[in-house]
């Protein structure tokens, strides 16, 4: 599988071409990633553009962990050694004490704070839009409430 954004794209895009499916969700950090910006206009600009919608993240999963907590508009940057992710994941320690990368109780810990999250994702969208920033950024309650939809068809 895939890890860096425009090889994500491209396997996306192949697997559009091959199958029969409403659309692809590609989901990359933007964070260390130096394809970051050519996969994003590679998305704009796709055959598939219709139904290929990137997911574009800065540090995707701790920025929108840290949204469970509390709405922040506040960048991250690289200072003192440490890259914005490293930065990213340390503000997430001050609310969620212990959190290691990968850890897998993550979901069924901040299950409860999901709908805090999504309204301080959509805050965030909104203040982007009017600043014209994209530090932080998150676009994983886009995928979040997809994903709860299609549950919401299945059960119906």
């Amino acid at each position: 599988m895939p890890t860096d954004p425009m090889s994500i794209v491209l396997y996306a895009e192949t697997e559009l071409d091959r199958e029969e499916y409403d659309s692809a969700y590609c989901v990359f950090d933007r964070d260390g990633n130096q394809n970051y910006h050519a996969a994003s206009k590679r998305v704009t600009l796709s055959r598939h553009a219709g139904r290929l919608r990137a997911r574009r993240f800065r540090s995707v999963l701790e920025v929108w962990l840290i949204l469970h907590f509390c709405f922040t508009s506040r960048p991250f940057t690289s200072i003192g050694g440490l890259s914005a992710g490293d930065r990213v994941v340390r503000e997430l320690r001050a609310h969620l004490p212990g959190y290691t990368k990968g850890q897998s109780n993550t979901f069924e810990v901040l299950e409860s704070r999901l709908e805090s999250a999504i309204k301080h994702a959509n805050m965030l969208e909104v203040e982007n839009r009017k600043s014209g920033a994209d530090n932080p950024a998150t676009d994983v309650h886009r995928l979040v409430e997809y994903l709860m939809g299609l549950r919401k068809v299945k059960k119906a």
